[in-house]
């Protein structure tokens, strides 16, 4: 097993070695953070500006509320569930609300939530300074993706 993953892990070790894997700094890494104001998405969809400026707030307001230059520059365009989903996951959350396993789940979600937020809350900070193994894994919005399947 060790030497089929040695083509990848020599690659890795020389990076880790290194000593600057991922952003170098914190304000770096958190560039693409996910704005808390589009957290309405996970319900209402994509309700501020598009690249186009047809609905919603135009882009010229969305630049002072979007870190990295409005919506034209955001790494994850939609974050959209959608109600029913949203819903259905509560639901199903307040069925098994006796269960220890439904809230080591929701608490795992809350801290992606957190974490995806980046620079709108500390949370990715802490993690990006404890745990050096993290530095590579740069641009909190990445994590959206599993914030939306949790």
């Amino acid at each position: 097993g060790g030497l089929l993953a040695a083509p990848q892990l020599s690659p890795a070790v020389g990076l880790v070695l290194s000593g600057e894997p991922g952003a170098r700094s914190a304000a770096e890494a958190q560039r693409f953070s996910l704005h808390p104001l589009r957290l309405w998405e996970l319900l209402v969809g994509p309700y501020l500006a598009d690249k186009e400026g047809l609905r919603g707030i135009p882009e010229i307001v969305v630049r002072h509320l979007v870190p990295s230059g409005g919506f034209g520059r955001v790494w994850v365009d939609s974050i959209y569930v959608g109600t029913p989903a949203c819903v259905l996951a509560l639901g199903g959350l307040i069925a098994s609300a006796r269960r220890p396993r439904a809230w080591v789940l929701a608490g795992a979600w809350l801290l992606l939530l957190a974490l995806s937020l980046g620079d709108a809350l500390p949370v990715y900070g802490w993690v990006y300074q404890v745990f050096p193994l993290w530095r590579p894994f740069r641009y909190p919005e990445k994590l959206v993706p599993l914030v939306s399947l949790g």
